[in-house]
């Protein structure tokens, strides 16, 4: 019963809002897994839905303890999910990888997306 009780009020939303059901879901926000370089030339692997501003909260020093001493990074890569769980999968797997693995992936997305060179690993 409260299943079709949710169904009804994510319906009476979307009516409410002027959308269609299936809009709403496209508003849906994305899930990225990413890949800083540190200043000290180390990585750093993280999830985000919005990656340009955790960058941005890495840089000023409220992203991870681990970035906050080896500021400035930057953005090497990162790769678009579905889910949140395929995100967080795809980052416990590449943390997973060495630095050498990691740094062969890396080059390899530079040929294509890294989108791509990731599904190599996970699949």
């Amino acid at each position: 019963m409260l299943q079709v009780r949710l169904r009804l009020h994510s319906r009476n939303l979307a009516d409410f809002l002027g959308r269609t059901r299936d809009e709403m879901k496209m508003e849906q926000k994305s899930h990225y897994m990413y890949v800083l370089e540190c200043a000290d030339g180390s990585l750093y692997t993280g999830y985000a839905v919005d990656v340009q501003a955790r960058l941005a909260a890495h840089n000023a020093g409220k992203g991870a303890k681990y970035t906050r001493a080896r500021l400035p990074v930057s953005l090497l890569a990162y790769a678009e999910f579905a889910s949140k769980h395929d995100a967080m999968h795809a980052e416990y797997v590449f943390k997973q990888l060495s630095r050498n693995e990691k740094d062969a992936l890396l080059a390899s997305a530079s040929h294509s997306s890294f989108e791509e060179a990731l599904k190599n690993i996970l699949t």
